[in-house]
């Protein structure tokens, strides 16, 4: 697992400055883990943009699965000035490959990280992502 932080927030508000329609995309993985991404992020950005126009928000399974992101975004970021991304800098790289948009990273990449308790995570990324093995190796 990857573990992020959240920035102090003066320190991405002004790569937004010049931006009003906004995007916010968030990995549900990893990011959702450390309480950094998924829809808790999501909320958690979204208050902290009260000033701007969120067009598109969205929590992808995987931030990183290439495959997965270029889905998810097909088509759905024509009419926005700049992305939020709650994700691990290997989404960040992701992303960056599928969009011309400028990408906003309110979150500092830690590094891997051993999560203590293998059994609650494990059991997490079954509930949530089990639909997701048949695309993983189909796409193999």
């Amino acid at each position: 697992m990857i573990k992020t932080e959240f920035k102090k927030l003066q320190s991405f508000e002004n790569e937004l400055k010049n931006k009003k329609n906004i995007a916010i995309l968030s990995c549900g993985t990893c990011a959702n883990v450390c309480k950094t991404g998924g829809n808790h992020g999501i909320a958690i950005i979204r208050d902290c943009l009260w000033n701007k126009n969120i067009i598109f928000e969205k929590t992808i399974a995987v931030m990183c699965f290439e495959n997965l992101v270029e889905y998810e975004i097909k088509n759905k970021l024509n009419n926005i000035d700049a992305i939020v991304l709650l994700s691990c800098s290997a989404g960040y790289a992701t992303l960056v490959r599928h969009t011309n948009k400028q990408i906003v990273m309110p979150l500092i990449t830690l590094g891997n990280y051993r999560y203590k308790n293998k059994n609650k995570i494990l059991n997490f990324f079954l509930a949530k992502f089990s639909w997701m093995y048949k695309i993983v190796i189909q796409s193999l």
